[in-house]
């Protein structure tokens, strides 16, 4: 049994603290501490937009009549060869750009057999209303809008992710190497590309932030604004059930246990929060699930059924599909856990990864996903390894073999080429 005031006082408190500095962890002395991390930020992604230019020169444009059947859907068609404002704003970004620029429709569309088709409403409306804004304030379009804040919003996670790693660790080496971990790995290139990821990266972040500094109060507000980001609330609805679990087994009191809990629900609860505005606005209820059901016509199975199912006879059966999934499952889960020291960051990329092994498709295209598994390279980024000159030298063979990644991501599945992957 827990003392009546700790059980009546301890969650009041933890969602009390309001102020300026609930979320943002605690700035260093020095003056210019952020010069580093967004030097390294800003080196990757101008090799990036140099990588972009290139592939873009020898990207295909589909025939019109292709567009369809390719899943490419266009707002505003560009020149041929497209060029990299073109290519930014490719797939995902054509989508936003139609938002940003028409809204979205009063009622879902249909073929002519009255079956769903893609459409608007399976995109989360917070980047495009963000970019409409600035675009209606500057004048200036869609393409420039949204990439300049996808390039900024990343500047804004490296520096988060630096703060979050010196704080807990108070090791500036360990924090400068996890900020070229994100900025080295393969998918990084989306921080200059009109997609939510930055933008849910950045809400992720200050999330974690603010649990780690015990200030849930925040955690729940910003868990609002990604709910209209990225469908991931889901994923910390699952984080704060497991971080209340470690705290009812380690018995240290009923303060946070029940803060955890009420974050979990309010997480699971939120998951509703887009697909209920959808129904209001279309007038079904549905409508937000069967507009995903446009993409993924099998979304009712989890991903490692898919993928077994799509691929058994390719593997040799599905024993092999089977046996071959689970083990995908280990690594990936092993690889983003892996000499994570803080239970809080670990819990996150444990739970994330698994919630995004359950809910997307394996693919090439699905490796973005990732990114916000906060995909730093631990045993490097903290002092397990007792050697400064181990520790940069395999921070730099980590970014070299990053930056081929990046390439090949950019040429094979970024753009549309004859040899391309998929739709990233």
């Amino acid at each position: 049994m827990m003392r009546g005031k700790e059980m009546s006082g301890g969650v009041v408190d933890s969602f009390r603290h309001w102020g300026s500095k609930a979320i943002a962890p605690t700035v260093s002395a020095r003056p210019y501490w952020w010069i580093l991390p967004l030097l390294i930020y800003t080196i990757f992604r101008a090799i990036n937009v140099l990588m972009i230019s290139l592939a873009s020169q020898s990207e295909v444009i589909p025939a019109s009549q292709d567009l369809e059947s390719l899943g490419y859907f266009v707002t505003k068609a560009g020149p041929a060869p497209p060029g990299y404002l073109t290519t930014v704003t490719n797939w995902d970004g054509q989508w936003y750009w139609q938002i940003a620029e028409y809204g979205y429709p009063d009622r879902l569309p249909r073929n002519s057999s009255g079956q769903v088709i893609q459409n608007e409403f399976a995109f989360f409306p917070l980047f495009p209303i963000l970019a409409r804004a600035l675009m209606s304030a500057s004048g200036l379009s869609f393409p420039i809008v949204a990439t300049t804040m996808s390039i900024l919003l990343g500047a804004v996670c490296t520096l988060l992710l630096y703060r979050i790693v010196l704080r807990n660790q108070s090791d500036t080496l360990g924090a400068l190497i996890a900020a070229t971990c994100l900025s080295a790995f393969t998918c990084a290139p989306v921080f200059l590309i009109a997609y939510t990821d930055p933008l849910a990266l950045t809400f992720v972040l200050l999330i974690l932030a603010a649990v780690l500094r015990r200030k849930l109060a925040w955690a729940a507000l910003l868990l609002m604004a990604l709910a209209f980001t990225r469908n991931i609330v889901a994923a910390f609805a699952f984080f704060f059930a497991v971080l209340a679990l470690i705290e009812w087994r380690r018995r240290r009191g009923q303060q946070r246990f029940v803060g955890y809990m009420l974050l979990s629900a309010w997480s699971a609860s939120l998951t509703l929060a887009w697909p209920t505005v959808v129904a209001l606005k279309t007038g079904e209820a549905g409508a937000y699930l069967v507009s995903q059901q446009a993409w993924v016509t099998d979304i009712a199975l989890i991903a490692p059924m898919r993928f077994i199912q799509r691929y058994a006879d390719v593997l040799g059966g599905p024993l092999t599909a089977t046996v071959l999934a689970i083990a995908w499952i280990a690594l990936v889960l092993r690889l983003v856990t892996i000499g994570q020291p803080d239970t809080t960051l670990r819990m996150w990329s444990l739970t994330y990864s698994a919630y995004i092994l359950m809910a997307t498709n394996w693919s090439p295209n699905g490796l973005r996903y990732y990114l916000l598994a906060l995909p730093v390279c631990w045993p490097l980024a903290t002092t397990e390894l007792s050697s400064r000159r181990a520790r940069v030298a395999g921070t730099a063979a980590l970014a070299l073999l990053g930056l081929l990644t990046q390439w090949w991501w950019i040429r094979y599945v970024l753009t549309h080429s004859v040899e391309g992957m998929s739709i990233p």
